[in-house]
């Protein structure tokens, strides 16, 4: 179903904005990479789901679920997409990869090196890689440079908000 909200200039007619009052529920899906160097692998868990017996690939689908329900009460968003997007996050990426990346599809998160890290799926890795997800599609900016870092400043922008926002704050 469709209900939207559409603001039209009166003089040009020109669409100025669509405001969706109907919002569709979030859709994660969290995979095992397998220590493969390549995600998805193995589906773990989908939406409805809460434990797979691991509690890396466990965290990864809560903390996205978080994030999501962060940037829709706050921002509307219905996905990283505004659409409605698969959330597909993927765990166990690789061999003690210290590492957590959006890969313009996917997020994926490494399980750390076991010494100085372990597994990167904290709420605050997965709300800033999340944030990468949203830069992509609400600007064109190309990940080099200045534009580069104003890239990751937003994804720690969205972050903090969402840091905050599960603290009731």
């Amino acid at each position: 179903p469709i209900a939207d909200k559409v603001f039209v200039d009166a003089v040009s007619g020109e669409l100025l904005a669509i405001h969706p009052t109907i919002h569709s529920a979030r859709n994660r899906e969290t995979y095992d990479a397998e220590n493969q160097e390549f995600g998805p692998g193995t589906l773990r868990l989908s939406e409805g789901q809460t434990t797979s017996g691991d509690s890396v690939i466990d965290e990864i689908h809560a903390n996205t679920g978080k994030t999501h329900a962060c940037v829709s009460t706050l921002f509307g968003r219905d996905s990283f997409d505004g659409a409605g997007a698969t959330i597909v996050g993927v765990g166990h990426l690789s061999v003690g990869l210290v590492n957590a990346f959006w890969d313009g599809s996917q997020l994926l998160f490494g399980d750390g090196d076991g010494q100085l890290s372990g597994p990167l799926v904290v709420e605050d890795i997965v709300h800033h890689e999340f944030g990468h997800a949203v830069t992509q599609y609400t600007s064109a900016l190309i990940y080099e440079s200045d534009s580069g870092a104003l890239n990751e400043a937003m994804s720690d922008v969205l972050a903090a908000i969402c840091q905050i926002h599960e603290s009731g704050g």
